[in-house]
């Protein structure tokens, strides 16, 4: 492929709309998403939540209820903030700037105004009173390669050096 095919397919991958006409473009998966949830307000956001029994994480931006729906409806993985939406899966990557609405949404979720859509937080577990927790035990204390290097071994000579440390006076002459 030419230079001049290669700067203008670069320019069509990235959505140059000057060069766009009369090609289709197919819809990336964000995009595809996006616009199941486009033209509405931040409270009907917030009532499909609810009627998906969607619950998220407030501040978060993996946890956050869009984010949470858009796994369960389309897969991947989603990060959504309100700033960019971007969704991973097995290598690909796809970013897109969040749309206002959702901005609107998720502002007002991080600050308290859908409390109901807020997951409980995770349970951790804990040792039960009375009975003490077992500590696991570690493995035996092994010492680096690196220290057995034979640069660092005192009273021996590496590559033409002297060796480093070695005996002191107080070792050579006891008295």
């Amino acid at each position: 492929m030419s230079k001049k095919k290669t700067e203008e397919w670069l320019k069509i991958s990235a959505g140059d709309p000057a060069l766009d006409v009369g090609r289709t473009r197919d819809k990336t998966k964000v995009e595809k998403a996006v616009e199941s949830l486009r033209g509405m307000t931040a409270d009907e956001i917030a009532n499909m939540m609810r009627e998906c029994k969607v619950k998220g994480r407030p501040a978060t931006v993996r946890m956050c209820p869009i984010a949470v729906y858009m796994r369960q409806t389309w897969g991947g993985t989603y990060l959504v903030g309100p700033k960019n939406i971007i969704w991973y899966s097995h290598g690909r990557l796809e970013k897109m700037a969040t749309p206002k609405h959702w901005t609107q949404f998720i502002n007002g979720y991080d600050n308290g105004d859908y409390p109901d859509l807020v997951a409980p937080p995770p349970r951790v577990e804990r040792a039960r009173p009375g009975r003490k927790t077992v500590k696991k035990k570690r493995a035996p204390y092994k010492r680096s390669k690196r220290i057995n290097h034979p640069a660092l071994d005192t009273g021996r000579e590496y590559a033409g050096k002297p060796a480093q440390g070695g005996a002191s006076d107080r070792d050579k002459n006891p008295s």
